[in-house]
């Protein structure tokens, strides 16, 4: 008995042990684990069922997914720019609050007009920028050197919920209705979510650590540690040095066209591959297998982008999720080996945005990392405002999605281009001090 609590001493020692940065990497993956599982990818699982309930057209479902893209432009940019006065935890807290009872609601939701006044105010600042705003944010303060592979490990979480979460909304739509999934959904998501942002803290200056868990130097007599705060270093951007600089510019507009291109197909994927000829019950679950393939190239990518320049990484990804959508068009009836290799391609798209919050603290520093994202999400949320109505839209006018998915696919590439030219960030140049002017100090 007594050796066996030495042990379990010896193993909470060394599980304190761990440096707290950490932690919050674990928190971040289960709440992207959550945010991808119920809502980014999830969702595509309830838009035929709520299309058919509501008696809706596609381009009417498909409304809620644009508009939102405007409440998500107000509100992202907010939470960034306050989020250092808000605190994390807090932020996060009210997004896993607002998140929860947008789905109990929408379970409820008898009209479209509710559903989608619910999407809009709660679901849409819960989930776009109020849920993985915080946690990434703050697991972007805590590591510098290891930044992209802590980034990579919490983005995995995005995709294991898409292997978990989403099939398991797909078979509990199909066996007891949207409605009780969706109800069900929102008491889970407060459950976790909520006890979660307590593990939130804004920086390791707080915790009187160094980022990467660097060992902390003895203090000398007098000095202070700086509790509370992160110090600005020299290669730090306000806000406003970095809207100046291209690089901002060529970083919001790539990934900004993937949000587009993520929001304007994703959200129609079941239906896009129920229009190739594939089962709807078939093509739900299905959906799980996509995200399975974002784990092992996230974690590559994490691995590459200590080798290889990231911007040059996350431009291949573009271009391959460009060919996987055209290859839509190679059989006018989709097989399932059709489908896994379309997903495949897709696969290097979604796991480069680790590498985009990891360029964006690369090259603007951690000071004011939630301010410039939340300037990137302005960007995010103007472009993306039409792409879901668009495309349903299109199929209501043209009964296919081809003139959804070919501007998608060119996106795309123009988005490669811009990740592969984007330049290093380069703060501008101090102004010249004043030269006294002589001539009037001798007269």
């Amino acid at each position: 008995m007594r050796r066996a609590f030495i042990q379990d001493k010896t193993l909470l020692q060394r599980i304190r042990g761990v440096y707290y940065g950490w932690w919050i990497v674990a928190s971040a993956f289960v709440v992207n684990a959550i945010s991808t599982g119920v809502f980014f990818l999830g969702f595509s699982v309830f838009f035929l069922p709520i299309q058919r309930d509501l008696d809706i057209s596609r381009a009417a479902a498909s409304l809620p997914f644009s508009l939102s893209r405007i409440v998500s432009g107000v509100t992202a940019p907010l939470l960034g720019f306050n989020l250092d006065k808000i605190g994390a935890s807090r932020v996060l807290m009210l997004a896993g609050l607002l998140c929860a009872l947008g789905f109990i609601f929408i379970g409820l939701a008898q009209s479209f007009i509710i559903f989608l006044l619910i999407f809009m105010f709660l679901l849409t600042p819960g989930f776009q920028g109020g849920v993985d705003t915080p946690t990434t944010a703050t697991v972007s303060r805590w590591f510098v050197k290891k930044r992209a592979t802590a980034l990579s490990l919490g983005s995995v979480g995005y995709a294991l919920g898409g292997v978990i979460l989403t099939p398991l909304l797909a078979v509990s739509v199909v066996q007891f209705g949207w409605r009780p999934t969706a109800i069900a959904t929102g008491i889970a998501i407060g459950v976790v979510i909520i006890p979660l942002a307590l593990v939130l803290k804004g920086s390791p200056e707080e915790k009187g650590l160094l980022p990467d868990g660097a060992p902390v130097t003895p203090l000398r007599s007098g000095e202070s540690r700086g509790r509370g705060s992160i110090p600005l270093s020299a290669d730090d951007f306000t806000f406003k040095e970095a809207l100046r600089t291209p690089t901002f510019w060529c970083l919001s507009v790539s990934y900004g066209i993937r949000g587009m291109v993520w929001n304007g197909i994703m959200i129609h994927i079941v239906a896009i591959m129920v229009w190739k000829g594939m089962e709807e019950s078939t093509a739900a679950p299905l959906l799980g297998v996509f995200p399975l393939m974002w784990i092992p190239v996230t974690l590559t990518m994490g691995w590459l982008a200590g080798k290889w320049p990231k911007h040059k990484i996350a431009a291949v990804a573009a271009l391959a999720n460009g060919a996987g959508l055209l290859l839509f068009f190679t059989s006018d009836l989709i097989s399932l080996w059709h489908v896994l290799l379309i997903f495949a391609l897709f696969a290097p798209s979604e796991g480069s945005w680790a590498l985009a919050w990891a360029m964006l603290a690369d090259q603007f520093g951690r000071k004011n990392f939630s301010a410039v994202r939340g300037g990137m999400q302005v960007v995010f949320s103007v472009m993306g405002i039409g792409a879901p109505f668009y495309s349903g839209w299109i199929y209501d006018r043209t009964e296919s999605y081809t003139w959804a998915i070919i501007p998608a696919a060119v996106g795309l590439g123009i988005a490669a281009v811009l990740n592969w030219f984007m330049p290093q960030a380069r703060k501008p140049a101090p102004a010249a001090p004043a030269q006294p002017n002589l001539a009037a100090a001798v007269k």
